[in-house]
């Protein structure tokens, strides 16, 4: 969860600065901000933060908070949350989130929703947190709507709910966010919160794949492959795979493996197979290492090695993420073979 909170934090501090990123800007707003002037004292506060200068920037968001300015508080809040330029404070984080809550910042009040939601600075509140995410979200802050979608998708913080997750995803969706256009084809494709739909499934991983973004691809291609496109797509399908197996993709690579084993979307070529299968399997790929190894074990592959075999339908063999009929097949492999003993 501590993860999920660093990943949420690098996003709810969105910084503008109108004026260059150097001294200029700082001696732009800076005497007015020494006067008192509460937007120069916000507007410096920025400037500090563009400049990395984190200590400083605390310093005009202080004096500004004390104004009671909202911007001000909910950039403390993050200063807290994240120990930059003050000493890490989640209690004092929710502190100043609350005051800037209050006064009507979505930013914080999205903030603020997230760190009751998990529990972090204070104590757990799941409906209090989801009713000020809600609000954000129905205000279209991106922040709030990912953390709603990301939340009832996994049941963290609350109650899973596909539905709900999917409604947010999908407003997500058409603003752009690419992560969120990947998710609604992950949901159609596997009738999560909807029903079952290949083709829009297919839309959305097009959608998100003409952002490059590698996990739609490697779904297209794969449905490609399994014909499920409404064409005769395999070969494109094996295209698509065989474009991330060369950036050393590990999925991408067992299917392509696959594809030269059996022929599908391209021609059959057992060196072929056996050079991306153990690509995979040497990145601990479970089902890489076990087809590669029954490879090794064809005696119609030039490649022939029971030593090898035996290496990796070991390791596959030690994983728990095979089930108990494949391990069956593996233990039939390594008698009929005369392999030592499974280890």
């Amino acid at each position: 969860m501590k993860l999920y909170f660093y990943w949420y934090i690098t996003f709810v501090c969105i910084v503008f600065c109108s004026a260059q990123i150097d001294n200029d800007c700082v001696n732009k707003y800076e005497k007015l901000a020494k006067q008192g002037d509460v937007d120069a004292q916000v507007a410096l506060a920025l400037c500090f933060m563009e400049k990395v200068e984190f200590t400083k920037a605390a310093e005009w968001f202080f004096k500004a908070a004390e104004q009671d300015d909202a911007e001000a508080q909910y950039n403390l809040g993050y200063l807290y949350s994240t120990g930059k330029g003050v000493a890490k404070s989640e209690a004092s984080a929710v502190k100043y989130y609350q005051k800037a809550s209050e006064k009507g910042n979505i930013k914080a009040t999205s903030a603020l929703g997230f760190m009751l939601l998990n529990g972090f600075g204070t104590n757990k509140d799941t409906t209090k947190a989801v009713l000020l995410l809600q609000n954000a979200a129905e205000q279209n802050y991106a922040d709030a709507q990912k953390t709603l979608a990301e939340s009832y998708y996994t049941g963290k913080g609350v109650a899973q709910n596909y539905e709900k997750a999917l409604f947010w995803y999908e407003k997500l969706a058409n603003m752009g966010d690419v992560q969120s256009i990947y998710m609604c084809g992950t949901m159609y494709e596997e009738s999560k919160g909807t029903k079952m739909s290949t083709e829009t499934a297919i839309q959305y991983y097009q959608k998100a794949m003409a952002q490059k973004y590698e996990p739609a691809q490697l779904r297209l291609g794969i449905l490609y492959l399994q014909g499920k496109s409404g064409g005769n797509n395999k070969s494109k399908g094996f295209k698509l795979l065989q474009e991330l197996a060369e950036k050393n993709h590990v999925e991408a690579c067992y299917y392509v493996g696959k594809c030269y084993y059996s022929g599908e979307g391209t021609s059959k070529n057992l060196e072929k197979a056996a050079n991306y299968y153990q690509k995979a399997a040497d990145q601990n790929h479970v089902l890489a290492q076990m087809e590669y190894g029954i490879l090794l074990l064809d005696e119609k592959y030039k490649g022939f090695d029971k030593k090898q075999a035996k290496n990796y339908l070991s390791k596959a063999y030690s994983s728990k993420d095979l089930n108990a009929e494949q391990k069956a097949f593996i233990q039939k492999l390594w008698n009929e073979h005369n392999l030592k003993t499974l280890q």
